[in-house]
């Protein structure tokens, strides 16, 4: 159960990484990166 519990924390610090490079590549902070919500999604599972 602990695993779970490192791997949901693991993807809800790391699901705001592909949103920052998305920012970083467009200039555009009007649109959430697909990525995001796929990883915030596995991290509440």
């Amino acid at each position: 159960m602990r695993v779970l519990g490192v791997i949901s924390t693991l993807l809800f610090t790391f699901c705001f990484i592909p949103q920052i490079i998305a920012i970083l590549k467009t200039k555009n902070v009007s649109g959430i990166s697909l990525w995001l919500w796929v990883f915030v999604v596995l991290g509440y599972l």
